[in-house]
This record gives C-alpha cells, sequence and structure tokens, in this order.
C-alpha cells in the first residue's frame, strides 16, 4: 500500500512538473493577436485599441482631432494628447500600427497596387522637419503645415502590420506649452494610387 501511495505521489508530482514547462513555454512564446500583443506585453500601443482595433480598411480616415468620436487608437507610444483640431507627435519617434491591409484590397488584378498615405498636417512646431518611414523605409519629409502624399514601399506581405512611423528633428515646446512636439497630425489615409 505504501509503494502504491509512492508511486501515486511521483505521478502527480511529474504531472504537477510537466504541467508547470507548459505554462512556462505558453508564457514564453504566447499565442495572441496583434492587438493584445502590441499593448500588453511590448507595450508599443498608448491606446487599448480592442481586438480587431488594428485592422484598417482603405480609404478609410484615421482621425487624430479629439472632437470626433472615431479618433484613432492605433497610436503607439510617442503622442500628445488629442486636441480638437489634432494630436501632436512627441519628442524624436513616435508610430502607427495598421494591420489587414492585404495586396488584393481594393484590386482584382494579380500585380500588387501601388499605395500611397496622404497625410494632413495642421501645425509644426517651427524648426521641426518629420522624416515619415513605413516599415522602416523613409518615404518623404514633413517640414511645414499642408496635405502630403507619399508612395507606400511596394510587397509588403498579406497580414503584416505596417508600421508608419515619424522621426522628428527639432522637437520641443511651442508657446507657452512646454511638452516637446514636432508636427500636429489631423487625419491620415492610406489608399491605392489612382490610375
Amino acid at each position: 500500500m505504501k509503494k502504491m501511495i509512492s508511486v501515486c505521489g511521483y505521478a502527480v508530482s511529474a504531472l504537477l512538473f510537466l504541467s508547470y514547462v507548459v505554462i512556462l513555454g505558453t508564457s514564453l512564446f504566447p499565442d495572441v493577436c496583434a492587438e493584445y500583443r502590441l499593448y500588453y506585453i511590448d507595450k508599443d500601443l498608448q491606446d487599448w485599441p480592442g481586438y480587431g482595433g488594428l485592422q484598417y480598411r482603405l480609404g478609410t480616415p484615421v482621425v487624430f482631432r479629439s472632437t470626433a468620436e472615431d479618433r484613432t487608437k492605433r497610436r503607439g507610444n510617442s503622442w500628445n494628447s488629442f486636441e480638437e483640431d489634432g494630436c501632436w507627435t512627441y519628442g524624436d519617434h513616435s508610430a502607427l500600427y495598421f494591420s489587414g491591409i492585404s495586396p488584393e484590397d481594393g484590386n482584382s488584378g494579380t500585380e500588387t497596387p501601388e499605395r500611397y498615405v496622404e497625410i494632413e498636417v495642421q501645425e509644426v512646431r517651427e524648426g521641426a522637419v518629420s522624416e515619415v518611414c513605413a516599415n522602416g523605409e523613409p518615404i518623404g519629409q514633413i517640414a511645414s503645415a499642408g496635405t502630403f502624399r507619399f508612395e507606400l514601399p511596394q510587397g509588403m506581405p498579406e497580414g503584416d502590420i505596417l508600421l508608419l512611423e515619424f522621426f522628428t528633428e527639432g522637437f520641443g515646446a511651442v508657446g507657452e506649452d512646454a511638452r516637446n512636439q514636432g508636427i500636429k497630425v489631423r487625419e491620415i489615409v492610406i489608399d491605392d494610387a489612382v490610375e
């Protein structure tokens, strides 16, 4: 009887050990959606977008105004608060995340369509220049207020995250506002180029 109890004790201990190994393995390599990973694990998102909240439909405006009910929740870290007319980048780096932009969106042909991003800038801090990059590739510069249209790099694999980044030099206070500000973004649209 004692031998049976010892065997059962060892078996339970082995099962507990195996379950701890499985739990450790799943915590090191979690199988979670992009939104969960970026917000909770990597801590790269400033706002919780909700499950599927980074999905983007071509031609849909991404709004940065505080007065808009549908203002964006795809901001990475380093953005200032929303204001009535836009949102300032904070410091030297600000990012936006887009998912679900597949090569076939809006295109029935077999070729990957040419895509562009249109950025409406409300204001730029005096002396500030922001280099815009898509998935690490420079696509243009912003040094004044206005609407800017940049071509996106070709060949983004289906389902990948599009990372739109603003690398800003000359950021700082604007007037009496002591926050580190660079450019104030009002709205962004990604779409296929019209031929």
